[in-house]
């Protein structure tokens, strides 16, 4: 029960962070700028049973983007999140100029650089030595709080402790469970396969 009240609580929140999102582009847009959409995996503790996502890692990347593009071309562009998809692909960072693909994080399977791509689309010329590691990151922002309201599970750091604590039991419970119906159906497959399968002879 804790679980489905923190999951339908944080989905009601996210639909109304969602609809201010959509409100800012189309004014930003009826302004004149370009929309960037970033369609960014989110709820990654809803897929953990079969990946190993951060979505504290998903935020970050977006928050420096944004933030970059910013600095690069306020005037220009508006960066938004998941405008056209309510539910992201999961393991989704894909970044839409003017509703063209322009990077896939699914396709290349790889993060974007974000000093290299955000430079680009603003067409200013990129100098790779103001890099803050290999993908462009600057992790500072996180020591400035610019990245909140997350911790390393992806999840809300107001949530009630007891509630989180419930959360968490529940999750691995589920997972255990998930590994022993994997287990099982392993162990059936193996004994038709022994017994010559599916065949009525």
């Amino acid at each position: 029960m804790a679980l489905m009240k923190f999951r339908k609580d944080r989905r009601k929140r996210q639909r109304g962070e969602r609809r201010e999102e959509i409100k800012a582009a189309e004014e930003a847009a009826e302004a004149g700028k370009t929309i960037i959409n970033i369609e960014c995996c989110m709820n990654c503790d809803e897929h953990a049973w079969n990946t190993s996502h951060d979505e504290k890692k998903y935020k970050r990347y977006y928050a420096n983007f944004k933030l970059a593009m910013g600095e690069l071309a306020p005037d220009t562009y508006h960066v938004g999140k998941n405008l056209e998809k309510e539910v992201p692909s999961i393991g989704a960072f894909e970044i839409f100029v003017g509703g063209k693909l322009k990077f896939s994080k699914i396709k290349r399977r790889k993060w974007p650089h974000v000093g290299f791509i955000t430079h680009k689309i603003a067409g200013v010329e990129y100098d790779r030595s103001k890099d803050k590691n290999r993908n462009g990151i600057d992790d500072q922002l996180e020591k400035e709080g610019k990245v909140t309201d997350i911790n390393t599970d992806g999840i809300k750091d107001t949530a009630q402790p007891e509630v989180m604590e419930k959360y968490k039991k529940e999750m691995e419970a589920k997972r255990k469970a998930q590994e022993l119906e994997a287990k099982q159906k392993a162990m059936t497959q193996a004994k038709k396969v022994v017994s010559g399968g599916d065949d009525e002879f």
